[in-house]
């Protein structure tokens, strides 16, 4: 009995043309995947494998249709005394020339895998001694990500700059800093002057050029749900009476010391930490 079995690797692809070859050749039945050939869990194959008896003969459009897996596969058709013909590379397994010629192309197929696994290998192992350990970019020690940060809200320095000083890449600058500098949007937000003033004599007390200085506005920010920006800018007209109030209304919300206090002490632990 032949059997057909079609495969391609994405959905958007058609089937048609193995399906119509595969008809042509006199298969009985066909089996169909859509499914990349290096997944193991493909239902057609699985279904096709279930159904072979010994006699039958599997037909395929072209050899790389069984996938990734074709020297186990055909250990099991020999296993099951079952052919196997390709169409578009001629062979044929029921005959003793066809065998040899599958043979030799299972063989060429597996050294040329083999090839590609030690020119990957040779080009991660050169990449590592230049330096290039590949995968995603570390992210910035607390140190740098307070200068950075420093930088950006001096607004003297472009981002150009800014990378250059610090020694990083501008996709990480972007990836990495922009997250902790959101800049607002609409109507800018207040804070109270209580809060601020108590803000205000914390930095005071730090080193001018310690990364708690950054995470004690950062987590300012997250409490009053604002960008480090509108703290900055706040602690800057802090000396000015008449800007210190909060925009709304309303009766301002006063921040409990020890909530500020947890919650710097928080923000301080995640950038340094």
């Amino acid at each position: 009995m032949l059997i057909g079995y079609t495969r391609v690797s994405t959905d958007d692809q058609n089937l048609d043309l193995q399906l119509d070859a595969l008809k042509a050749a006199g298969c009985e039945r066909t089996f169909e995947d859509m499914a990349s050939g290096a997944k193991a869990e493909r239902i057609g194959l699985a279904s096709l494998m279930a159904m072979l008896r010994s006699g039958d003969t599997v037909v395929i459009w072209r050899l790389d249709r069984l996938g990734s897996s074709l020297k186990n596969l055909i250990e099991r058709f020999e296993t099951a005394k079952v052919g196997l013909r390709s169409l578009q590379e001629n062979i044929d397994t029921t005959s003793s020339g066809g065998r040899l010629v599958f043979h030799l192309f299972v063989a060429l197929a597996e050294f040329e895998r083999s090839l590609i696994r030690e020119r990957t290998q040779a080009g991660l192992a050169a990449a590592r001694v230049r330096g290039r350990m590949g995968g995603r970019p570390k992210r910035l020690d607390p140190v740098k990500l307070a200068l950075a940060l420093r930088l950006h809200h001096e607004d003297k320095h472009t981002i150009k700059d800014i990378c250059k000083m610090m020694g990083i890449s501008k996709s990480m600058y972007i990836t990495t800093c922009p997250r902790r500098i959101a800049m607002p949007t609409g109507r800018r937000k207040q804070i109270p002057s209580d809060s601020l003033l108590q803000l205000r004599q914390r930095l005071d007390r730090l080193p001018h050029k310690s990364p708690e200085r950054a995470a004690q506005v950062l987590a300012s920010a997250a409490l009053y749900g604002v960008s480090p920006s509108t703290v900055y800018r706040a602690l800057h007209d802090f000396l000015k009476p008449r800007a210190a109030h909060r925009g709304d209304h309303g009766k301002p919300r006063l921040i409990a010391e020890t909530e500020l206090e947890a919650a710097n002490l928080a923000g301080a632990a995640n950038v340094i930490g």
